[in-house]
């Protein structure tokens, strides 16, 4: 069985963007992949996809565990992918007990290759499976995208529970890819608690195979509609990463267990401190960075974090993440933290100018609005300073701006209130 996404290639002088779904975790071997608009119907159809874990009669020997997993690079993969290619595996390493061995032996190992777009299998097989990336898709996060497909997981919109948060404009999908929005039964998956996150990197974009792309064809229901726009993500979020340490047991690898503050979690690799959401630092993640620090192989932060109380009268905020000189693998962070005056208050941001870089989809850089009670949640994301966005609302008495750039830089100016 194969299953399809799609990727999109909008290339500049000044940048590549790609365009990829999201997943869950799968109770069967299937091909996940990624194509662009050209290439959609280069793939056999398959009529199952998704975002929870794999969890059938062939569990736990679908998941990869003991030994690290091995993998090699086709002879034909171009060496100028090769790069993006570890430093997608050297983050999945940074977040969790998953271990890869370059060149490893084994008869059950992963080969890298140049196919037609980017698709993998979900889980293990048994034997050698193959991860393409294929032309476009040398961006990190649709690597680590299919390697989180090659670890178990399927899309996050063919959850089970995804007609609470979504419907799907079926008049506007491609006649022949209906299949890729059809949900997967609660017995051959398991969602571990993982809440439905709009931001997953697992989570299709609003107009996946569309035969109208100024239409969606995934449209968030009455209450999340501010998530529209807010659908997959540019890296692997701090959920995608839970799900995967839940799934392959990685926190029973810790002897004793820790509280962790601000949505952080029990840090796997060093099971003395915690794992914090960008915007939050210390052994506890009760603190907000005053210097350089790393998030991951993948995310820094410069110091630029600050903290506001935030009072009835309007206040004028101004942040900026990158340079203009800047193109990275490393995202650069800064993230803003807005707390009301009143407590049980909420707090109302505006944006009122922005500049710098502007992407579609946030690939190279833009805002992330955290409005969420829980911080670790992905927010609403801006991806262009330039465009008119009405006033966003937090759902409690916090709210995190988590500006980002790895291409240029995003700068943009807010007016905040308490209401």
């Amino acid at each position: 069985m194969m299953m399809e996404d799609t990727l999109d290639h909008t290339r500049s002088s000044s940048m590549k963007e790609t365009f990829y779904s999201q997943s869950v975790i799968s109770l069967y071997p299937l091909i996940h992949s990624i194509h662009s608009r050209n290439q959609l119907d280069s793939i056999v159809s398959n009529p199952h996809s998704k975002r929870q874990a794999q969890y059938n009669w062939n569990y736990p020997n679908n998941i990869w565990k003991g030994a690290p997993i091995s993998y090699y690079f086709d002879r034909f993969f171009p060496s100028d992918r090769i790069p993006s290619v570890r430093a997608a595996i050297r983050f999945w390493e940074s977040q969790t007990c998953v271990r890869f061995r370059e060149n490893g032996g084994g008869r059950a190992r992963v080969r890298f290759i140049n196919g037609n777009g980017c698709y993998a299998m979900i889980g293990k097989t048994g034997g050698e499976q193959i991860i393409s990336i294929g032309y476009g898709c040398d961006w990190i996060g649709t690597i680590a995208h299919e390697i989180e497909h090659t670890l178990g997981v399927w899309h996050t919109q063919a959850r089970h529970d995804r007609g609470n948060y979504v419907s799907i404009n079926a008049w506007n999908v491609l006649p022949n890819q209906l299949y890729n929005f059809n949900t997967q039964s609660q017995s051959y998956t398991n969602l571990f608690g993982i809440p439905y996150e709009f931001g997953s990197v697992m989570h299709y974009a609003e107009n996946d195979f569309a035969r109208d792309r100024s239409r969606p064809t995934i449209v968030a229901r009455n209450g999340y509609e501010r998530f529209q726009h807010s659908m997959s993500n540019y890296l692997p979020t701090f959920y995608d990463i839970k799900l995967i340490n839940t799934y392959y047991k990685c926190y029973d690898g810790c002897p004793g267990k820790i509280t962790c503050q601000n949505g952080g979690l029990q840090d796997v690799n060093n099971c003395n401190k915690c794992k914090c959401p960008p915007g939050f630092c210390g052994t506890y993640c009760e603190s907000i960075p005053s210097s350089s620090l790393y998030y991951s192989s993948l995310q820094s932060t410069s110091g630029c974090d600050r903290y506001y109380t935030i009072g009835s009268t309007p206040v004028k905020i101004s942040a900026t993440a990158g340079s203009n000189r800047l193109y990275s693998v490393n995202y650069n962070l800064c993230a803003i933290h807005l707390k009301p005056a009143t407590k049980g208050r909420r707090i109302e941001v505006t944006v009122t100018t922005g500049a710098g870089m502007s992407s579609w989809n946030c690939y190279g850089a833009g805002v992330d609005v955290r409005v969420a009670a829980d911080p670790a949640m992905s927010g609403i994301r801006i991806c262009r300073p330039n465009t008119r966005f009405p006033s966003i609302v937090s759902d409690s008495d916090r709210m995190v701006l988590n500006l980002f750039a790895r291409i240029n830089y995003v700068s943009f100016t807010f007016s905040a209130r308490m209401i």
